[in-house]
């Protein structure tokens, strides 16, 4: 299965074996996808929902689909690709990995979409969001926002088990 991955503000995850070394995984970092490879960071935070470049990076980012690749999402990475299926683009399915704006999106998506948390993370959606958009929703406890950026952390292994399972690659 081809995935194409979406980065985070920082460009992470950074390596396209980050779910494993047997898949086809194209990173977009989301500052390129919004025409803004010169930001990082809260800069390109402040660029994606303050100065239109979220808008730039949902059309770079639907650009990548056909229907049989799936899409992972990282922070903004998720909302953008949430948002470019919402408007038509072809994934298979949609995994978003602490994409707290996605509390402010109202379009529930046509594929199956699952999220995933950090239960520290002040942002989440509420629980009645978390039961109705996603297809399913996990929160891992004790951990914020960014847990995914450490490869090693706590937590990271078994969600990489569980964005694999919610995608069928492990059946």
């Amino acid at each position: 299965m081809r995935i194409i991955l979406a980065s985070d503000i920082h460009g992470l995850p950074a390596d396209a074996d980050w779910l494993g070394e047997d898949l086809e995984v194209e990173i977009i970092r989301l500052s390129a996808a919004a025409g803004a490879g010169h930001l990082t960071g809260e800069a390109l935070h402040h660029y994606l929902f303050s100065d239109g470049g979220m808008d730039a990076a949902v059309a770079h980012l639907a650009s990548f689909g056909d229907g049989e690749t799936a899409g992972i999402g990282f922070s903004a990475g998720g909302t953008a690709l949430w948002r470019a299926v919402a408007k038509g683009m072809p994934l298979r399915a949609l995994v978003c990995v602490s994409s707290t704006r996605l509390r402010q999106e109202t379009s529930r998506l046509s594929i199956p979409a699952h999220t995933f948390w950090g239960g520290n993370d002040p942002n989440i959606p509420d629980e009645t969001w978390r039961a109705s958009m996603p297809t399913s929703s996990r929160i891992y406890e004790g951990q914020e926002h960014g847990f995914y950026q450490e490869p090693e952390a706590k937590d990271v292994g078994r969600l990489r088990t569980d964005i694999r399972q919610a995608l069928g690659l492990d059946r």
